[in-house]
């Protein structure tokens, strides 16, 4: 896992259950913690960051229930959040932070009111490009020609991404990928198209993307078997299966059955969720080419798989966040039963009272599994993977 994060930073206040955290990421992170404790949370922030510069505002606040389920719930009145991230672009070409503040105004609109960004690039040409925004006018900026115009209810940055200084991290904030895959998706058969990389969040070209991985990065393709292989009693191969008379193409699985003397064919209908979702959560975790996601987010990968299947799945994760971000939550004790996880890995969610705590694990379990005397699994069955104390935040990340 030597190549470094996108997003290494992650600042958020008034988000849902969260009222605040500052929470460092690297490589791969696993957010461990209880149902309902906030794990959801965090990740939908980052999702929301994605959405909010491909669509409108009010469509994304929509989808969450609106403005009022997004803020964070609490005697005193909150009227907005904030969500900050410092990321380091791909390929060492520079880094920098970004962060917005959304605010509810009594009229019931909703509108932008403040926006951070900041860019420096590397080598010799290299060079810092930053801007601020309020209630949809740039206030700074150390440009020397004047930034496209911006509005309220969107982010500044969907207009600055017109300029070359401010489209890289555009493109690859954009390039994060929400996966919530979907067995009941994955079972229909689906238009053809060319697959070039697992763009939906519920998975639906799947077999599209298999079916490119075959052709285009055989390698990969052939991971992604063995790794099936290892999940999937008797499985002899996985692919994409093209249904001529309907024009659609769906999975099909060959697998050996006690009392067949040959393998037999099943389609993606015929088969069970974990199966399903373990396909497309290794499709997700090893997918190649030019269009490779920036970051990627699993909610609970071991989601109907066998406990035994656990240690296969860890191996893609790791080898997943060698290639791209990988963020992933879990409750699972068995995706956690081995001694050597790093330790800085491990994000511990809490609730208490309503607020979510998210950080390192606390120090006497740290000890705990310096020394091997047990593993992160073993600590979670027995309730003692809390996060450590946090420090005092400040009234706002966006410094201007």
């Amino acid at each position: 896992m030597s190549k470094p994060p996108f997003i290494h930073r992650v600042k958020l206040r008034n988000y849902k259950s969260i009222a605040r955290c500052d929470v460092e990421l690297g490589p791969l992170a696993i957010l461990v913690g209880p149902n309902g404790s906030g794990k959801s949370n965090f990740l939908d922030a980052l999702c929301f960051t994605y959405l909010a510069l491909r669509w409108p505002l009010d469509e994304v606040l929509r989808e969450r229930g609106g403005m009022r389920e997004v803020l964070r719930r609490s005697g005193e009145h909150i009227a907005s959040f904030e969500i900050a991230l410092d990321f380091a672009l791909p390929g060492g070409a520079g880094e920098g932070r970004y962060g917005f503040e959304l605010t509810r105004h009594n009229g019931g609109g909703v509108a932008v009111s403040r926006e951070v960004c900041e860019v420096r690039y590397s080598g010799v040409d290299g060079g810092l490009f930053r801007f601020t925004a309020r209630d949809g006018e740039v206030v700074a900026s150390n440009l020397k020609t004047q930034l496209p115009r911006v509005f309220p209810d969107r982010l500044a940055l969907v207009s600055a991404s017109s300029r070359e200084e401010f489209r890289p991290l555009y493109d690859a904030l954009t390039e994060m990928y929400c996966y919530r895959f979907t067995p009941g998706i994955l079972r229909v058969p689906q238009t053809p198209e060319s697959g070039t990389y697992l763009h939906s969040p519920n998975g639906h070209n799947l077999p599209a993307v298999l079916g490119f991985m075959k052709q285009n990065t055989p390698q990969t393709f052939e991971r992604i078997q063995r790794y099936m292989k290892a999940i999937v009693p008797g499985l002899e191969q996985v692919g994409r299966l093209e249904i001529p008379i309907a024009d659609l193409e769906t999975i099909q699985f060959i697998q050996q059955v006690v009392d067949w003397n040959n393998p037999l064919r099943f389609t993606a209908i015929n088969m069970s969720d974990g199966t399903l979702r373990a396909l497309a959560v290794l499709t997700a975790l090893l997918q190649d080419g030019d269009s490779r996601p920036t970051l990627i987010e699993l909610e609970e990968p071991e989601t109907a798989l066998h406990p035994a299947a656990a240690g296969v799945l860890w191996d893609a994760l790791t080898e997943g966040a060698e290639r791209t971000q990988v963020l992933v939550s879990t409750q699972s004790p068995d995706l956690l039963d081995r001694s050597d996880i790093p330790l800085d890995v491990i994000l511990a969610v809490d609730m208490e009272a309503g607020k979510t705590t998210i950080g390192p694990l606390v120090e006497s379990s740290r000890n705990l599994l310096r020394k091997r005397l047990t593993t992160p699994g073993e600590l979670l069955r027995q309730g003692m993977l809390s996060p450590s104390e946090q420090v005092t935040y400040p009234q706002s990340y966006l410094r201007i």
